[in-house]
């Protein structure tokens, strides 16, 4: 007869040894994690700490009248936690940044730099600042910081009576100074003609609220938006809000800026750039080369007749930019004539001195070639004798 304990398992059976095993797996996968989370945590927490004590203690080693910050830089507070924030004129740190990577998280930093609480209101023989570095970070679960705080000793810097137990006191520290504000509307302008190839005008205004107040201004130029920068004046007086860039070239973009200085030396921020670009190198004036009168010497009609025999007709070649070019003349005194030349394709210009058809004085006449703009090129002659003239040069 067959044992029953030699059937084996039953599929019921085999299904609750199954799921009872993974209730199991699951609970120890979930202390695994769990267990790695924590670890995770502690050891982002560990660098964030290292992180934070190594930047109280940089900013510890930062010379102490550059230990502060500027009303310029970004992120800049007044007060922090009830406290004065440093100010300098030439700030070595920043308020925030940069970002640091370690073990694959990124690390924030906030820096604050204050004046420490005298120790009684009698004060201290020195003046303490108290430096506060913020490193944040966020993981899955949620944000976390971390916190370093540490007192700068400079010693010899007189008397500090700062705020004590809620009570404000003077302080004889004296104010670190600040730069003045920036200038305002910046603008750059091409002139017209032919400076515009080589010059470029730049006017600005002043801000109306800048302390200390401005001393000269400083102006700078470049062509690869202040990779380079090239010193235009730093000398500018400060009644003056323009300035003329000379000696440019032409057919080239440029980037301009002006920063004001005060008179305890200490400059501010840059404007906003101001774009401009020149203009093409102009052609050459125009300029007479070669011209002919022909006939250069013509005779009185008749005896009892003013006019002349014949026209003569200008021929002139010029060169460089020219338009509207006139034949000017005086055919009798006291009269002025006029006659347009006309190009022809080659560059030569032709004109008509009318004879047959205006009364002449005998004599020499000067045929004046202008331009346009009325200045004059140069000068033919024509020579009108009487009818019978046996020669007439």
């Amino acid at each position: 007869m067959r044992d029953r304990r030699d059937d084996g398992f039953t599929l019921v059976e085999l299904m609750m040894a199954l799921t009872i095993l993974s209730i199991g797996i699951g609970s120890v996968v979930h202390v695994f994690h769990a267990s790695f989370a924590v670890a995770s945590e502690g050891n982002n927490r560990s660098r964030a700490v290292a992180l934070a004590t190594k930047e109280a203690e940089a900013m510890r080693a930062v010379p102490y009248d550059r230990l502060g910050f500027s009303p310029v830089q970004a992120g800049f507070t007044p007060a922090f936690e009830g406290a004065v924030t440093v100010v300098v004129g030439d700030p070595v740190v920043q308020p925030f940044g940069p970002d640091q990577v370690l073990g694959g998280m990124t690390f924030q930093f906030a820096r604050q730099v204050v004046w420490a609480d005298a120790a009684s209101t009698a004060g201290y023989a020195q003046a303490y600042k108290r430096v506060v570095v913020v490193v944040t970070w966020s993981d899955q679960a949620m944000a976390h910081a971390v916190r370093q705080e540490a007192f700068v000793y400079p010693g010899g810097q007189g008397v500090y009576t700062g705020p004590q137990g809620g009570v404000t006191t003077t302080t004889t520290v004296v104010a670190s100074p600040v730069p003045p504000s920036p200038p305002l509307a910046l603008a750059a302008t091409v002139p017209t003609g032919a400076s515009g190839a080589s010059t470029v005008d730049l006017a600005w205004t002043p801000n109306p609220i800048s302390t200390p107040p401005v001393s000269t201004w400083v102006v700078q130029f470049s062509t690869d938006s202040f990779a380079t920068a090239h010193l235009l004046t730093d000398t500018q007086p400060a009644s003056v809000t323009s300035y003329s860039a000379t000696g440019l070239s032409a057919s080239t973009a440029y980037q301009f800026r002006v920063a004001a200085k005060a008179a305890n030396g200490l400059q501010s921020s840059w404007s906003v750039m101001a774009l401009a670009t020149t203009t093409s190198t102009l052609a050459t004036v125009c300029q007479l080369g070669t011209a002919t009168l022909t006939p250069s010497a013509v005779n009185r009609l008749n005896g009892a007749s003013t006019l002349l025999s014949a026209d003569a007709v200008a021929s002139v070649n010029a060169t460089g930019v020219c338009s509207g070019l006139q034949l000017r003349y005086s055919a009798r005194s006291g009269s002025t004539n006029t006659a347009y030349l006309i190009a022809g394709t080659t560059g030569v210009w032709v004109g008509t001195v009318n004879g047959i058809t205006t009364a002449w004085d005998t004599g020499t006449h000067q045929v004046q070639v202008v331009d346009g703009g009325g200045n004059v090129l140069g000068a033919l002659t024509l020579t009108v004798c009487v009818h019978n003239a046996k020669t007439c040069p």
